[in-house]
């Protein structure tokens, strides 16, 4: 298949942010540059190794969400996802420490293999019941520092064998870019200013062909391929995968607090088998990552910054950046101690939900100025995560709840 025949939708996904593309003929009349940098913004913050790669040792907890409405890039912009729901399917991502990589991420019964060069964060292969790959040149997670207008390219090959009956040659073209910053706002009307959402796209082409004698998937290509050999492939294949990414980050916290992945195969031109999905991972619940000390530090110094807000109308409007409720023991088999401080007597709510959205159990109460601390039984619940909410007056808080 030629360039100039595949369809515009995937040349705008990858090379607008490689090179122009000649109006008349379709192709791409420049190169594919390691980097460019776009809109500079001085004041807002940019995603840095030490505070957002993943690490080994941490549990993230995701959970799944109803499709997001169409949403924009640019500045200052609005997403308001309030609508969206949780649709009670979880997705755990475990990061370990593995002979096979620096960095090992264990989700959805598969293994990725990370590696990490500078402020760079890589996959170099990875497994799953059916598929074993390994990436000769790893494919770019992350290529830190990012701020706001900052794009990465890059390209990926590799060799693996599926169902150990067929070899497969796999390769691919990446982008990533930081294409909009402004306010989120997820379900419950939590509302998170300055986040920066992160755009990535990927091309993927695999050839498979019967096993042979001898194998070797980790033995390396005799000669090395280039953008250019990738971009031919792709050029003469009828089939290719494409693969979109959105997250979206908030400064002081390392993983992203909203992401949703959608992938289709393009076969003869036409897309079949897409799928999407949506997951959540709320800050708060982010600050019981341990050890991420740099990023507890970002957030409380946030908190103690956060003013009070007037309202137009001259009505007094106190949004309490240092409201927060605190849930321990955390994942939890018995008592469960739920711990807030008051600047004023008010009436507290306290509930328990299950993953459906299914109110389980309500505590109304008034609580007193200063510390307060409500105990909840959590012995009769099965094992799994509940959803907590705290609401005092017209604030409120929650968490994902681990019951072992």
């Amino acid at each position: 298949m030629k360039l100039k025949t595949i369809p515009l939708l995937v040349l705008s996904i990858l090379f607008l942010t490689t090179g122009s593309l000649n109006a008349q003929t379709g192709s791409l009349v420049s190169g594919f540059p390691s980097s460019v940098s776009g809109t500079k913004k001085a004041d807002l913050y940019s995603l840095r190794a030490e505070l957002n790669f993943p690490r080994t040792g941490d549990y993230l907890i995701k959970l799944g969400t109803s499709l997001l409405p169409s949403h924009d890039s640019g500045e200052g912009i609005l997403w308001d996802f309030n609508t969206i729901r949780l649709t009670g399917s979880e997705y755990d991502v475990n990061y370990i420490s593995h002979p096979n990589s620096e960095l090992t991420a264990i989700e959805n019964s598969s293994m990725q293999y990370y590696s990490f060069s500078g402020d760079s964060l890589f996959i170099k292969g990875y497994e799953n019941p059916l598929t074993l790959v390994r990436l000769e040149k790893p494919e770019d997670i992350l290529i830190l520092p990012l701020k706001y207008g900052d794009k990465r390219t890059g390209w990926f090959y590799g060799k693996g064998k599926y169902c150990d009956r067929l070899e497969l040659d796999i390769s691919g073209l990446t982008s990533i870019q930081v294409d909009g910053y402004g306010t989120l706002i997820l379900p419950e009307n939590d509302t998170i200013h300055d986040v920066l959402r992160v755009y990535s796209s990927k091309i993927t082409r695999t050839d498979f062909r019967p096993l042979t004698p001898g194998f070797d998937i980790n033995a390396p290509r005799e000669i090395p391929l280039s953008y250019e050999d990738i971009l031919t492939s792709l050029e003469q294949d009828t089939a290719y995968t494409i693969t979109e990414t959105y997250r979206w980050y908030v400064e002081g916290s390392r993983y992203p607090v909203l992401e949703t992945v959608s992938s289709r195969q393009v076969i003869n031109g036409k897309t079949e088998n897409p799928v999407e999905n949506t997951y959540v991972l709320h800050p708060l619940d982010q600050e019981e990552l341990p050890e991420d000390k740099a990023n507890l530090a970002i957030m409380e110094a946030k908190a103690a910054k956060q003013p009070s807000l007037r309202a137009a109308d001259n009505e007094d409007i106190v949004i309490n950046g240092d409201f927060h409720i605190g849930a321990y023991p955390n994942p939890v088999v018995h008592d469960l101690q739920i711990s807030l401080h008051l600047s004023q007597a008010e009436p507290v709510a306290v509930s328990l939900y299950n993953l459906q959205g299914q109110l389980l159990l309500r505590k109304d109460f008034t609580g007193k100025t200063g510390d307060v601390v409500h105990t909840m039984d959590m012995s009769r619940y099965a094992r799994g995560s509940y959803i907590l909410k705290v609401q005092a007056g017209d604030k409120s808080e929650r968490k994902v709840i681990v019951k072992q």
